[in-house]
């Protein structure tokens, strides 16, 4: 088997070597086997050239469909529009979000910066604005509902303290296990100064934010008829039980009517659909065919892997829609923003009907962000995915093959490097959070810590902020940390990388082939030139090698046998010694 192999091999590298000089040498030859070799890789070559157009449309037109159902050259613009007006410098501003440090800062963020923002009745001449202009976030983004705000607190515990620190210190609280309070809303249609009274009187209470407080967190939904688009902002104010304030904001952008304004969206999921369909029904089939035999791979796995990911992102855009074009929100909304028969300032039996709806528009408004979240990552795993199967398709080719075939040779010695890797990076991880966590956020977790690590050895790091701590203990554990992981580990890594590099091309070493060269010799065939131009004459070839009616060919017997010129007898022999070193 070998032998023959070694034959075969020695045979194509010969074959290749004349390639060169064909087309200025008429007596250069091809032997029976040659040309029986390159019929038979024409056939398998057809197949694949004929099935990798497939997977790398499938690609295109789902990346396609998943940059219309989620518009980011809208979106971009749009959440950070929102984002700097909620936290926009006015002439009153005494506090911004990301400066908030302690519970009372939230009050005069909360009356000068926030509420403004939000609930504008003036323009910036101080004219009053009309109805339709009232609430409008920066002009353009109108409050959708009510602005709902709500609290989470610890519940008391015992501190589990012994002797005089147990009278020093009570109580404590348990911030394991907050209760979410009952939030409250502010209409939609309220001014910034009824806004402020109402938050006035909760800081006059106080109890709204307390000691035991973990949370506070303010839901806005506004829509922008410029862009169609519905926003979902989430500004949360997290106290920590060391007495550090966290500020974080999330936004979720969601079409308000994909399908009115763009016809072609529901296009290209049909057009998707095809192509699941025919996937999924290529592969059902090679799965009862070989259901008594071996079917399951790891190309068998990604690909099933990629028909799963593509339904999973199908299934939450549904229900999103499903959200979108709900009449029940439609009409609460209606009944909200345009009828006027809730009156929120008096004190009426419509108003805790008019609540009631409040809190069912929000809350659907915050499951739709949700859902617009998983939206997107299911696309980045279908994309994902999609991108390693037409990698897969790549490897009937050696060529096209050679980083997938790098990788996988590269796997068995890269499984006892990464364990290596793992338990060194734990240690700087670990080392790290210890001498650096108490004063900075990047070490102030385990997980902080390690995407700090990680990013350092990509240059990504802020040196200064550690020397800052301690400047010589900052400076032995950054050398340590920088020798160790990457001078030495990364680049292990990358010479792993490479000897399977050098071991493919070594195993893989033979005649050269040229992807061009085959597919256009593929692609006239598909394309018809053969039958047009060249009068079927690789065919009525094929035919003869099949019969076995020549046994050597040259331009001369080629010509007189098909009929056909010398030069194109020439061109014929050239493609059969481009396709008969295809092993």
């Amino acid at each position: 088997m070998l032998a023959k192999s070694a034959e075969v091999a020695a045979r194509s590298v010969e074959t290749s070597k004349t390639l060169s000089t064909l087309k200025e040498n008429d007596e250069i030859t091809l032997s029976y086997q040659e040309a029986l070799m390159a019929v038979k890789a024409r056939k398998n070559l057809r197949y694949h050239f004929l099935y990798l157009p497939f997977p790398i449309a499938f690609f295109l037109v789902f990346a396609a469909s998943a940059l219309t159902h989620v518009p980011v050259q809208v979106m971009f613009p749009t959440e950070n529009g929102l984002a700097t007006t909620l936290d926009a410098l006015t002439t009153d501003t005494t506090m911004k979000f990301k400066n908030i440090q302690t519970q009372a800062d939230v009050f005069p963020w909360l009356s000068k910066t926030l509420f403004p923002a939000l609930f504008v009745t003036t323009d910036y001449n101080g004219n009053n604005v009309t109805n339709d202009r009232r609430s409008r976030v920066n002009n353009v983004h109108k409050l959708l509902g009510a602005v709902e705000i709500t609290t989470s607190s610890a519940p008391d515990q015992s501190c589990g303290l012994e002797g005089p620190l147990s009278l020093i210190y009570k109580p404590c609280h348990d911030f394991g296990n907050p209760v979410e309070n009952v939030p409250f809303y502010i209409d939609s249609n309220a001014d910034a100064a009824s806004a402020v009274a109402m938050i006035a009187a909760k800081q006059a209470s106080g109890t709204w934010i307390s000691p035991s407080t973990t949370l506070l967190q303010i839901n806005v939904a506004t829509y922008n008829g410029e862009v169609d688009l519905m926003c979902v902002t989430a500004l949360k104010i997290a106290f920590q039980r060391g007495g550090f304030v966290e500020t974080t904001y999330k936004m979720a952008s969601i079409p308000a009517d994909p399908y009115h304004h763009a016809k072609s969206v529901l296009a290209l999921d049909i057009v998707v659909g095809i192509f699941f369909l025919g996937t999924l029904g290529v592969e059902g089939r090679q799965l009862w065919l070989q259901r008594h035999g071996v079917y399951w791979g790891v190309w068998r796995v990604v690909e099933w892997g990629s028909l799963v990911a593509v339904l999973a992102y199908y299934v939450f855009w549904v229900i999103l829609c499903g959200g979108i074009y709900d009449d029940t929100l439609s009409s609460q909304l209606t009944t909200l923003e345009v009828s006027g028969t809730i009156d929120f300032s008096k004190a009426q039996d419509t108003t805790d009907q008019g609540k009631l709806l409040l809190t069912n528009v929000m809350q659907q408004y915050r499951s739709m962000g949700d859902l617009m979240v998983a939206v997107r990552l299911a696309a980045m795993v279908a994309l994902f995915l999609l991108t390693i199967r037409i990698l897969g398709s790549f490897r009937f080719h050696p060529r096209l093959n050679m980083v997938t075939a790098t990788l996988g040779a590269s796997l068995n010695s890269l499984g006892p490097f990464f364990f290596v890797f793992v338990v060194c990076l734990a240690a700087f991880v670990t080392s790290g959070c210890l001498l650096f966590g108490e004063k900075l956020l990047s070490f102030s977790t385990i997980g902080h810590s390690t995407v700090t690590v990680v990013n350092m050895l990509f240059g990504q790091f802020d040196l200064a902020a550690i020397f800052a701590v301690d400047y010589h203990i900052a400076l032995v554990w950054y050398w340590s940390a920088m020798i160790v992981l990457f001078l030495v580990l990364f680049n292990m890594l990358l010479a792993i990388v490479l000897a399977a590099f050098d071991h493919v091309r070594e195993e893989k070493a033979g005649p050269l082939r040229s992807v061009t060269e085959e597919f256009s010799i593929i692609a006239k065939e598909l394309i018809g030139v053969e039958h047009f131009w060249h009068k079927d004459a690789p065919k009525r070839f094929r035919q003869s090698v099949r019969d076995g009616n020549l046994q050597r060919f040259n331009s001369n017997t080629l010509s007189e046998h098909l009929n056909i010129g010398k030069d194109e007898a020439m061109g014929l022999i050239h493609n059969m010694k481009v396709l008969s070193v295809v092993i």
